[in-house]
């Protein structure tokens, strides 16, 4: 069946920026987990952005986007999973609504940060503007060769309906 995505909104944050030493660090605050067996975990918390035309100048605290995400390395010959997975949610607050998505998918990285160019996200509630949201697609721009800033992300809300 055909489906037809009606944007909603779109949504821009940084996971990176230049401290006063010029070092690129990261812009959240956050909490790291320790695992058996060991891999990257992480829950954090991060202002949203405007848009590059507007230098991805920060909102504030109304506007946060909250991450917990998980590694999972191919650990188990059994398991038919070959590839490691990076598991995530976020939730986005913000005075127009709020808005909560997951996503599972192959990523080869080793840190926290997504090493692949796009994913897409089951969104499984929201309020407000986003009370019909069903799938987000986040684009990654790690080097800023998109989107002129480095490790900018840009998120694009839709309500998918098969048409």
């Amino acid at each position: 069946m055909p489906e037809q995505y009606n944007h909603i909104k779109t949504l821009w944050y940084i996971t990176k920026t230049e401290d006063f030493n010029g070092s690129v660090v990261g812009n959240s605050n956050y909490n790291d987990f320790l695992t058996n067996p060991f891999t990257t975990v992480t829950e954090s918390i991060r202002t949203m952005c405007k848009s590059p035309a507007e230098d991805f100048e920060y909102y504030g605290n109304g506007h946060t986007i909250s991450y917990y995400g998980i590694r999972i390395e191919p650990n188990n010959p059994l398991s038919g999973v070959t590839l490691p997975m990076y598991k995530e949610s976020f939730i986005i607050n913000r005075p127009e609504g709020k808005i909560y998505c997951i996503s599972t998918y192959p990523d080869n990285g080793t840190s926290d940060t997504t090493t692949v160019s796009k994913t897409s996200w089951i969104v499984t509630g929201g309020t407000g503007i986003y009370k019909d949201a069903n799938f987000a697609q986040i684009i990654y721009d790690n080097d800023g060769t998109i989107f002129g800033h480095t490790y900018s992300r840009k998120i694009r809300i839709f309500q998918v309906v098969d048409v």
